[in-house]
């Protein structure tokens, strides 16, 4: 337990506070894997519904039950994850949902590759894609406090807004890219 009386910087795996954040090694890791974690959300929320739109054919109904089991994730397993990740690293969480959500969405090309892809398996890929970034998304939020401390969590929470003009811009050109 950490008395009252401990500086930031003095617990082991803080950043000290006199370095700038975007100057530290651990903290520049995770803003970038969290600015490219974010291209993939946008890409995922694009991609998903316009292959099921023209490749598939998709109706409405069939769009939206996709956007619905995309979200699903969140309602129902938010708070477990949230208690889960109280009791686990939450760096090998983040590493391995990101990159589990990157071989999700590989799916789709190689099933459609093999003439093989169908709404169903998209359903499956958009609520897995939402499973692992609920388990991502809270893992990140629980994991920035131990990186930074709790003095400079303003500043750190500020940094991906502040500073993302590149990832903000890639996560608008990227999908649109993609669909052409």
């Amino acid at each position: 337990m950490v008395n009252q009386q401990t500086q930031v910087g003095d617990l082991p795996g803080q950043l000290p506070a006199s370095r700038p954040l975007m100057r530290d090694r651990d903290f520049l890791k995770m803003f970038v894997s969290e600015g490219s974690a974010g291209v993939g959300s946008q890409v995922s929320l694009l991609a998903l519904p316009l292959a099921a739109i023209v490749l598939l054919h998709s109706s409405a109904f069939e769009v939206g039950t996709l956007a619905a089991l995309g979200t699903l994730p969140y309602l129902l397993f938010g708070l477990p994850a949230g208690a889960f990740l109280e009791r686990v690293r939450r760096r090998p969480v983040l590493l391995y949902s990101a990159l589990g959500r990157a071989a999700v969405l590989a799916v789709i090309p190689v099933f459609w590759a093999l003439g093989r892809l169908d709404v169903e398996i998209l359903y499956a890929v958009a609520f897995l894609v939402g499973l692992m970034t609920t388990f991502y998304d809270i893992a990140w939020q629980a994991y920035l406090p131990s990186l930074v401390g709790t003095s400079r969590l303003h500043e750190a929470s500020c940094q991906p807004s502040s500073n993302s003009l590149v990832f903000t811009f890639l996560r608008q050109v990227i999908p649109w890219s993609a669909v052409k």
